[in-house]
């Protein structure tokens, strides 16, 4: 009776498989221990989570300002606190800015110089779960509290990091890459990886996750770029950007692979006049001596994406909606891909909190840039 009751558990999920596989939904199968979520083309109803997603703008800040000192130069990032506070990192002034969920100024602090409490170059800024920000800059990773007091700086002369997070511990996870050269071969290898490190920015564990090669004298008009979030569960999830396939890769806080997220795509072939522009646009169409710009035959299926504080997964994909905008493709938080929403594409999104999004234009038609914020109204 046993081995019938088996045959018979194993049988219904068979069916199960079967019948979500048939439908064009989600499923889900093993893989060396790695759950794997397949998803196909297009959005799958899931019970309890939303089927539709609308974007409406509420909250502009940089039009206009009470001195020359509220207006931004070079937007470099944004987060938000608990409290809805916006914090922006400007990297030609070396100024960071604090406003209300209103967008009132709060305060503005910075100053820039090569020493204690002073920032040279900023180009990353996180906001922990204490309310510190966390500031990436030349040589230094440095800590400030809501009033602009400098709590403390760690040295990161001997680490070449672009991107952070953190998880429930406070433990600090960034990426690098290495670079070597086979001369035999003529090829270039890049291999990246994420590191996790103490509070105290010692190396605890070095999670080798991937690797690029390319012809030497080539250089890519998609340059690969490893995005990687921290859940609030600390799951990391981590995705080569600008390459395909369409896929996340999950892993728990002691770097096991534990998932894998995939999603069905059709191709987007570059055309000729595509090139051009995009050889302008990246390459100011001049290239070194010696140099050439390679070109895939379609484009990447995936930009840049981020995790919310709901856990779900925003991806930014690199097709248009047919409205100057490109699509958001959103999977809830066990992978299954819901919906999808779309933004003008010169916006880059930086946060997502308490169902409001908020991005970065770069330059308006005026030249200035903004820091837009979305509502988020679920259906």
């Amino acid at each position: 009776m046993k081995g019938v009751a088996m045959r018979s558990l194993r049988f219904l999920g068979f069916v199960a498989l079967t019948f979500l596989f048939m439908s064009g939904g989600p499923y889900l199968r093993g893989q060396a221990g790695v759950q794997v979520v397949k998803n196909p083309r297009k959005p799958v109803a899931v019970a309890g989570q939303p089927s539709s997603l609308t974007l409406k703008e509420d909250l502009v800040i940089g039009l206009t300002g009470e001195s020359e000192n509220e207006l931004f130069a070079q937007l470099q990032s944004v987060d938000i606190d608990d409290r809805e506070n916006i914090w922006t990192l400007d990297r030609k002034d070396i100024k960071i800015r604090i406003f209300d969920k209103n967008g009132k100024p709060l305060i503005t602090f910075g100053k820039q110089g090569q020493g204690p409490n002073e920032l040279q170059t900023p180009f990353r800024m996180l906001i922990k779960r204490d309310g510190t920000a966390a500031i990436m800059d030349t040589g230094k990773l440095a800590y400030y509290a809501i009033d602009g007091t400098c709590v403390k700086e760690f040295s990161m002369a001997r680490i070449r990091s672009f991107r952070i997070a953190y998880d429930s511990q406070g433990l600090i996870y960034l990426d690098s890459m290495d670079f070597a050269v086979d001369p035999a071969t003529r090829t270039s290898k890049r291999v990246y990886k994420i590191t996790k490190f103490d509070a105290e920015l010692n190396p605890l564990k070095v999670f080798a996750i991937a690797e690029d090669t390319a012809a030497i004298g080539n250089m890519s008009v998609f340059t690969p770029t490893l995005y990687f979030q921290v859940t609030s569960k600390d799951r990391i999830i981590w995705a080569f950007g600008e390459k395909a396939p369409y896929e996340f890769n999950v892993m728990n806080s002691e770097g096991q692979a534990v998932q894998k997220i995939t999603k069905d795509y059709e191709p987007r072939k570059i055309t000729a006049t595509e090139e051009k522009a995009l050889m302008g646009d990246r390459f100011g169409n001049q290239l070194p001596p010696g140099i050439k710009a390679t070109f895939p035959a379609s484009y990447p299926p995936l930009g840049r994406f981020l995790t919310g504080d709901d856990d779900r997964i925003y991806a930014r994909t690199m097709e248009p909606d047919g409205k100057g905008g490109t699509w958001i493709d959103i999977f809830e938080p066990e992978g299954r891909y819901i919906t999808r929403t779309a933004l003008p594409e010169k916006e880059i999104i930086f946060g997502i909190k308490r169902d409001k999004l908020y991005v970065i234009l770069p330059e308006d038609a005026e030249g200035r840039p903004l820091v837009k914020r979305y509502a988020m109204i679920w259906k």
